[in-house]
């Protein structure tokens, strides 16, 4: 009987344990659902985006082998742009390092000049205290107080003396681990640097060739004639591209709600970059009879180029005429597009808050200038971004 109620009350203690863990870990499990919801969501879109992507480059294998060139040397541009980028951050990591390295070593430097400057002082008392060791203390002195005395002294200063020698054995320690560290970051910084010169030379040997290729497609282009239809094609390929986006991505839920509508920030949006307008929409192009789409905004080369509201990246390549893209898509209809950039910052499917760069300034797409070409549409159709930006507007959480 005993036995069997001990049975019970063991089930009955497992069964609750095992109800206490279950609820532990109940609040666990919707959120790796989540998570993996989120996961399979931003592989489909990329697989939408990356479908659209090899459609978008067969519709482009007519083009010119100088056409071809300018594309190649601009993505090899971007590529070395952004190995520069990852230099140029570890080489200012680096140097703050060294700066953090040096300023140790000077305060151990004076550490330890201090500290002898007191070991040497204790050393000129200890002397003129006498050179008597403690046994001609004993013998030569015949008052017991004077002789304990002198004893005390001497008891103390030499625990001072070991105490003031060991401490400066452990700066001194510290101090060359410090240069032994500045050493070695020297070292790994003179690699980095070394690597930079490198990318620098073979950044301007593209930009030579990308200024051939440009050449050639401009001897390509003499007439107006031939320029209208190749800027008329690249305005349609970008339309195309537009709505193919928008019907591909139309059946997957966004996984994440903008904190406002899109509708409701015009007027308020800050620009992409700090620059006055060059190019502005509804003017005519001076290559063409064609009208502007969006505005050309000055800035320099490498200046970030950042999202004005928050959305998700649905495409980041290149794109003739417009050379590396980004386009973000806002909800309801409304994209942003950011164009003639250097480099590239995001990967399609990637989610963006207001004020995060998602590229840097350049002059790709075979322009001249630098600068950033920038549109707004919605439902396709172009909107004037003077309408939706303003120069006293910030970045802001709430966009």
């Amino acid at each position: 009987m005993k036995a069997a109620l001990r049975q019970r009350a063991a089930a009955t203690v497992l069964l609750a344990l095992g109800l206490a863990c279950a609820a532990h870990a109940q609040p666990a499990a919707p959120a790796q659902r989540e998570e993996a919801a989120a996961q399979r969501e931003l592989a489909r879109v990329r697989e939408v985006i990356r479908t659209l992507e090899e459609q978008l480059r067969a519709a482009q294998a007519d083009r010119t082998q100088a056409s071809r060139a300018l594309e190649e040397h601009e993505r090899a541009i971007a590529a070395i742009a952004a190995e520069q980028r990852t230099l140029d951050a570890t080489a200012s990591v680096l140097d703050e390092q060294l700066a953090a390295l040096d300023s140790t070593r000077r305060e151990l430097e004076a550490r330890a000049a201090v500290e002898r400057e007191a070991l040497g002082q204790h050393l000129r008392v200890a002397y003129a205290l006498g050179r008597e060791d403690r046994l001609k203390l004993l013998l030569q002195r015949r008052d017991p107080a004077v002789i304990s005395r002198l004893l005390r002294y001497h008891g103390y200063f030499s625990t001072q003396r070991r105490e003031r020698v060991a401490a400066l054995e452990v700066t001194m320690s510290r101090l060359r681990a410090a240069q032994d560290a500045m050493a070695a970051e020297s070292h790994r910084l003179a690699a980095v640097r070394e690597q930079q010169a490198a990318r620098r030379e073979a950044l301007a040997a593209e930009r030579a060739r990308r200024a051939e290729a440009i050449a050639a497609l401009d001897a390509e282009m003499s007439d107006n004639r031939t320029r209208l239809a190749s800027l008329q094609r690249d305005h349609q390929r970008l339309a195309d591209l537009i709505k193919k986006l928008r019907e591909a991505l139309s059946d997957i839920a966004p996984e994440q709600e903008p904190p406002r509508s899109f509708k409701t920030l015009q007027g308020r949006l800050p620009w992409p970059v700090s620059g006055p307008i060059a190019r502005r929409f509804g003017t005519p192009r001076p290559e063409a009879d064609l009208a502007w789409q969006g505005v050309v905004l000055e800035a320099a080369r490498g200046q970030p180029v950042r999202a004005v509201a928050h959305g998700r990246v649905v495409f980041a390549n290149w794109l003739r005429g417009f050379g590396q893209l980004v386009i973000l898509d806002h909800g309801a209809g409304y994209m942003s597009l950011y164009g003639h950039n250097e480099s590239l910052l995001r990967e399609p499917g990637e989610w963006v808050n207001p004020g995060d760069p998602v590229a840097t300034v350049g002059d790709s797409g075979g322009h001249e200038r630098m600068g950033l070409y920038f549109e707004i549409r919605h439902e396709g159709r172009p909107q004037d971004p003077a309408r939706w930006c303003n120069r006293n507007a910030r970045f802001s959480a709430s966009l």
